[in-house]
């Protein structure tokens, strides 16, 4: 193989990897928030193959129950902009009342994960619950 073909090759190879990066950082998928705290949570308080069954029937009851109070948000909030002002106020009231309750049905989650635990887990649990909530939040605009 000449050198000019060699220079050719390497300069092909190199686009392709370029293109297979750009596609990998364009159009790869963010992780759900949600599960990066269901994999914390089972890694640090080290839950038993029984424990890890029961946290993930807790979290697919969590998720059923919050998407569908989030979906009414929507629906009140898509009435919101496209209705009139005398309106807005009780609109308003009302997505922060299902707010409310999905910040509810959020604390008793963790409250049943947490009586599921045993006492040391418990103690864990206590100390990274804040961190574990922090994750659920959707990412921070760039």
């Amino acid at each position: 193989m000449n050198t000019s073909r060699k220079i050719i090759f390497l300069i092909v190879a190199l686009i392709l990897m370029n293109l297979v990066l750009t596609g990998f950082l364009l159009f790869r998928r963010p992780p759900h928030p949600g599960l990066e705290a269901y994999h914390f949570l089972v890694h640090e308080l080290q839950l038993s193959d029984k424990q890890e069954e029961q946290y993930r029937i807790l979290r697919d009851e969590h998720h059923a129950a919050v998407t569908s109070i989030r979906d009414e948000m929507g629906e009140l909030r898509d009435r919101l902009y496209a209705g009139s002002p005398e309106e807005s106020s009780a609109l308003i009231d009302s997505i922060a009342g299902l707010q409310g309750e999905v910040e509810r049905i959020t604390y008793q989650h963790f409250q049943a994960l947490r009586k599921i635990c045993e006492p040391r887990q418990q103690e864990r649990f206590d100390e990274i619950i804040a961190e574990a909530v922090r994750k659920m939040a959707p990412p921070k605009p760039r």
